[in-house]
C-alpha cells in the first residue's frame, strides 16, 4: 500500500484509541507496542478501502495482541524447559559448571536464537529481522539448539 496523507492522518488520529484498546488485551507494559505493530500491518496491507475503518483497525489490535499473549505463553514454557533441561544436568536449581557446559555447547548463533525468542519472546520473524536471516534459519537453530541441550542432558544423567 502507497501511504497517503488521509491514510496516515486516520491512523494517527486512531492510535490513542488503538493502544486503549491493546491495553485491556495485554496490559499497560505492552500496549503501545501491540498497536503500533497493528498499524505496521496495516500499512503493509494491500488493500485500501478498510484502512480507515475502526472496527478494521481494532481487528488488527486484536490480532496481534492474541498473538502477543501465545509467543508469551510460548516463551513462558519454553524458558523453564531450557531451565529445567539446563539445570537437571546440575542435579540442582540454579547455574552450575554443567549448566555453563550446556550453554558453551551451543555456537553462537544457537545462543542468540534462544536468546531472542524464548528469553526476550521474539517471534521468529522477529528475531530473523534482528540476526538478518530468514525465518527457517532461526527455526532450524532454536530446533538444533534445544536437540543439543536435551542430549547433553540425557548425557549428564547416564554419567549421573
Amino acid at each position: 500500500m502507497i501511504a497517503d496523507e488521509n491514510n496516515l492522518s486516520s491512523l494517527a488520529d486512531a492510535y490513542p484509541r488503538l493502544v486503549a484498546f491493546a491495553r485491556r488485551r495485554v496490559g499497560h507494559e505492552h500496549a503501545e507496542d501491540v498497536a503500533q505493530e497493528a498499524i505496521l500491518r496495516v500499512l503493509r496491507y494491500k488493500g485500501n478501502e478498510d484502512i480507515q475503518s475502526v472496527p478494521f483497525l481494532l481487528t488488527i489490535v486484536h490480532n496481534v495482541a492474541c498473538d502477543f499473549a501465545m509467543s508469551k505463553k510460548k516463551c513462558a514454557l519454553n524458558c523453564e524447559e531450557i531451565a529445567d533441561a539446563l539445570c537437571e544436568c546440575d542435579g540442582r536449581a540454579g547455574s552450575g559448571s554443567n549448566y555453563d557446559q550446556c550453554w558453551r555447547e551451543l555456537n553462537e548463533r544457537q545462543r542468540e536464537v534462544l536468546l531472542l525468542t524464548e528469553v526476550k519472546g521474539l517471534t521468529e520473524e522477529q528475531a530473523a529481522v534482528v540476526l538478518g536471516c530468514s525465518r527457517s534459519v532461526i527455526n532450524a537453530q532454536r530446533r538444533l539448539a534445544f536437540d543439543k541441550i536435551r542430549n547433553n542432558c540425557a548425557e549428564c544423567r547416564k554419567a549421573g
